[in-house]
């Protein structure tokens, strides 16, 4: 296999159809195994990673012998930017593996060319390797109000460590596997319990301050299209709807905004003690949240074992508050590139 790092880094030379349909079918198939790993497994688990790395560093040769093969056709190899465009770069495989050979001069890159094609590569080789260590995620329900909106496309870090007490992360849930999104209240050996909707870890509980009130519109939110649940009952579609806003505190000082709605049965929860390798977590929506106040045998989610936890959220890369991304009207401009806290 040294012709594939030899050649593969030569971009001034000629392959044949064999070699390149070897690198293509190659690629492809790494980068749709790395692709179908992130949606069945884990999009930061060791399998997942491992894929997209290889699938890095495959890019570059990659590209090599597409400019290669376009100068056996006797084109230029700037026909291979072709190849980034979806629709076009399946017609321009195509054609690569189909048009024989031709005695013409190799039509080389200009060293302008040349310098661009290599720099925007190496960008996505760049862009392929860092999503083995982060993941987009999109937030489609409202039970992490107000630190996570519906709407929210946010990035996910892997764990470099063990999680902390009020990190935001992602899980996968223990039953169904779905993956999910809280806030990390109870490490391995804590108890937690709730009283008329005020948490204690350890037995102490948290203080809480009010703020205010969190206000939003009543309408339609995300792809599901559900209402937000107000304190206002009587709120009317296209209106104001309230939520009471507080800022509770953790052990060690760290403070982050919860919301209020009304007295219910997942306000008060006996001491639960947190097993050995699992934790607890909660919504900071508190009212309108099924999180480890109820066990996965009755549609919570429990205490999460460590090997379920996938990674913590960082920071909203966008965020749009209409049924889809793509509505230009309802995107929230304030929320790009908000650190999440």
């Amino acid at each position: 296999m040294a012709w594939l790092i030899r050649d593969g880094f030569d971009w001034s030379g000629r392959t044949s159809r064999r070699r390149y349909l070897l690198v293509l079918g190659l690629f492809a198939a790494v980068l749709v195994a790395a692709l179908l790993a992130g949606r069945l497994g884990s999009p930061l688990g060791p399998a997942t990673v491992g894929l997209f790395v290889l699938a890095g560093l495959l890019l570059y040769p990659f590209t090599g012998f597409m400019v290669r093969r376009c100068h056996d056709t006797g084109h230029s190899g700037a026909w291979a930017t072709a190849a980034f465009v979806p629709a076009l770069g399946g017609f321009l495989h195509l054609f690569l593996v189909l048009m024989p050979p031709r005695k013409r001069p190799v039509r080389n890159l200009g060293r302008g060319a040349a310098v661009l094609g290599r720099a925007a590569v190496l960008g996505m080789v760049a862009l392929l390797l860092a999503r083995a260590v982060w993941a987009p995620y999109w937030a489609p329900s409202g039970s992490m109000k107000p630190t996570l909106l519906v709407g929210d496309y946010f990035l996910v870090t892997r764990l470099s460590g063990d999680p902390r007490r009020g990190d935001v992360l992602v899980f996968r849930h223990p039953v169904t596997g779905v993956e999910h999104i809280k806030r990390l209240i109870g490490l391995p050996g804590d108890t937690v319990a709730l009283r008329d909707g005020q948490v204690l870890v350890n037995g102490a509980a948290l203080p809480v301050t009010e703020n205010g009130d969190f206000v939003e519109r009543y309408v339609y939110q995300g792809p599901s299209g559900a209402l937000p649940v107000c304190v206002n009952s009587d709120a009317t579609l296209g209106g104001d709807c309230l939520k009471h806003l507080h800022i509770e505190t953790l052990p060690g000082g760290k403070t982050y905004r919860t919301l209020d709605i009304n007295s219910n049965a997942l306000d008060d929860r006996p001491e639960l003690a947190v097993p050995d390798q699992h934790y607890f977590f909660l919504g900071d929506n508190r009212d309108n949240s099924l999180d480890s106040r109820v066990s996965a045998a009755q549609g919570g989610i429990g205490f999460v074992p460590q090997g379920d936890l996938v990674g913590k959220a960082r920071i909203i890369l966008f965020s749009a508050a209409g049924r889809r991304l793509t509505g230009v009207l309802h995107w929230r401009s304030g929320r790009f590139f908000k650190v999440i806290e």
